[in-house]
């Protein structure tokens, strides 16, 4: 069944290797795939300050580092940070046969060489389509700032069938995974995918909502206790009864609905749960939102990065930076010190 979901997740990898001579395409051998695999690695130009962040960009299954360049080249600069995109098994120019697995292999590989130069809490893993699988698999078991799940799947059979018939025979489980995620997450889906249903980004919203209320729920009755044991230790009487106040208060402060928000010109919206966001791009499908909704996609996930990492952070950054041009010849001194 492993060879079924593989064939359903990367059915067409495509080799298309024309791109700009000025990409820079590093290659890193794995040992336990035994193979070399192909990454580039994008930075803003001199004229944009380079922010102490780095991103690593999982592609969707129609796509590859040539076919990418030129969004991460406009990323880099929105964002003003660096980006790392890298290939999976039989794409552009990695040789091989592409699985749940080897993605994962090599996601981790990556991960291990942008801690050489940044710690985890400067890392950022982003995952489009089917990239989502190796980004929440990584996420999981790692400490890294934040991950963002663009048009994400929950799982395999979950985009042919709603409701899967046989758990155990299914592949790609983020649904499942996203469990495990300590990091805050970003959720962004169109509500019109034809590709990835957009109920899959429900259902992993559903996992980070069902694990925020836990967290509250065990935050609340740990409060409870805490005030019990104060009042049976014959605490002076009114501040036992102040705790009593605000424990109710941050009882009834966890057992609040998840925070909704709309936009009312386009009907997009915020789902916020805790540390965990999802938003929905109204009537978006599966190839709109880094391009026909770049502009809200952009500000989605600077505001989100703003909440992780602060507001003074990710500031002179939008879509407009993308003005900015690339030098011809890239300064390979300057490309030496960021990795």
């Amino acid at each position: 069944m492993s060879c079924l979901m593989n064939c359903l997740g990367y059915p067409k990898p495509p080799r298309d290797n024309l791109s700009d001579p000025d990409l820079t395409v590093v290659r890193l051998f794995s040992k336990q795939l035994k193979r070399e695999f192909a990454i580039s690695v994008h930075t803003p130009p001199p004229q944009l300050p380079l922010q102490p962040y780095v991103f690593i960009y999982s592609h969707g299954n129609s796509e590859n580092i040539p076919l990418s360049q030129l969004w991460m080249d406009d990323l880099c600069r929105i964002l003003r940070s660096t980006f790392i995109c890298y290939d999976y098994l039989g794409y552009g120019e990695t040789s091989g046969r592409p699985s749940e697995s080897s993605s994962i292999v090599i996601c981790e590989q990556i991960l291990n060489y942008a801690k050489q130069n940044y710690p985890e809490s400067q890392i950022v893993l982003w995952g489009r389509s089917i990239g989502s699988v190796p980004t929440v698999s990584v996420g999981r078991n790692s400490l890294v700032s934040s991950i963002i799940v663009e048009s994400g799947l929950s799982s395999g059979l979950n985009l042919v069938c709603e409701k899967p018939v046989c758990k155990c025979l299914d592949g790609f489980k983020n649904v499942q995974k996203l469990g495990a995620v300590n990091c805050p997450v970003l959720l962004m889906h169109g509500t019109d995918d034809e590709v990835v249903p957009f109920r899959c980004s429900v259902q992993n919203l559903q996992v980070l909502k069902s694990k925020y209320r836990a967290q509250q729920d065990l935050g609340a009755s740990k409060i409870q206790s805490d005030v019990k044991q104060e009042i049976q230790e014959n605490v002076i009487q009114e501040s036992a009864v102040k705790q009593t106040d605000l424990m109710n208060s941050q009882i009834q402060n966890a057992q609040n609905e998840t925070e909704i928000e709309f936009e009312t010109k386009t009907q997009n919206q915020l789902t916020r749960s805790g540390k965990n966001w999802h938003y929905a791009f109204f009537q978006g499908g599966h190839n709109d939102l880094d391009t026909a909704c770049e502009k809200q996609l952009v500000d989605i996930v600077i505001k989100f990065l703003k909440n992780v990492f602060g507001e003074e952070e990710f500031t002179n950054c939008s879509v407009e930076n993308k003005k900015v041009r690339f030098q011809r010849k890239i300064d390979a001194s300057r490309m030496t010190r960021i990795m």
